[in-house]
This record gives C-alpha cells, structure tokens and sequence, in this order.
C-alpha cells in the first residue's frame, strides 16, 4: 500500500477518534462540575448549620395535636438544613427556627378559622 494510502487511513482514524475523545473530555468535565457543585451544597449546608449552633437560643413548645402520639415531630428546614422539633417537649431552638415555627403555627392556627364552629357568640349559642 502506497505511503499516501496509509497515511490518510490514519488521519481518517484520527479524526474519527478526535469526537469520541472530546466526548469523553466533555463528560468528565461535567462529572467534576456536578462534583463541585455537590461540594458547594454541603459547604452550604455546614455553614447553615454552623450559623444556627452559634445563633441565640429560645425555649420554644409546639403542643400535640389531638390525637396524636408522643414523640410526633415538625420538620423545619433552612438552606437545605433539616432540624426535627419534638412536639410535646419544651425545647432550646435557635432563634431563626423559632421564627419559621412561629409563622408556621400563626398560619395553620389562622386557616378556615371563620368555618370553625367556636367562630363567634352567635354561633355557639345557637348550637348549644
């Protein structure tokens, strides 16, 4: 075979081998960068962490529900941070906590409370 022949089926395999090298180049780059951005969201989340441990501290107690058994919990998250509250236990929260919990009660306490039946006077009396 000419020297000619054997050199361009040599260019025409590189070439060939250039897209799968780029591939391959391409997706380990995109594997370090979900690795990379995997390890910035555990930073964040220590931060978050660090953050609460060192914020003030409030005695915060989230009652039962009806029904409910000892032990049940509120789940609270902040920046990809879960902190589990017992009910039922007076706790020391840090104070971020508290305020998300606080707003969390404030609301569910506040929904339908006009279709309650211990929505007013005239209500309870006509049904007693």
């Amino acid at each position: 075979m000419p020297k000619k022949e054997q050199s361009k089926k040599a260019s025409d395999k590189e070439t060939k081998k250039a897209p799968e090298k780029e591939a391959k180049e391409q997706s380990k780059k995109a594997v370090g960068a979900k690795a990379t951005s995997t390890e910035a969201v555990e930073k964040a989340k220590l931060t978050t962490k660090e953050i609460l441990e060192r914020e003030e501290k409030m005695n915060f107690y989230i009652p039962l529900d009806p029904g409910e058994k000892a032990g049940a919990s509120v789940p609270v998250v902040i920046n990809g941070h879960r902190t589990e509250v017992k009910k039922g236990v007076m706790q020391q929260l840090p104070k971020s906590v508290v305020a998300m919990l606080a707003e969390h009660l404030k609301v569910s306490n506040e929904a339908g409370k006009e279709m309650r039946i211990d929505r007013d006077e005239a209500t309870l009396e006509a049904l007693s």
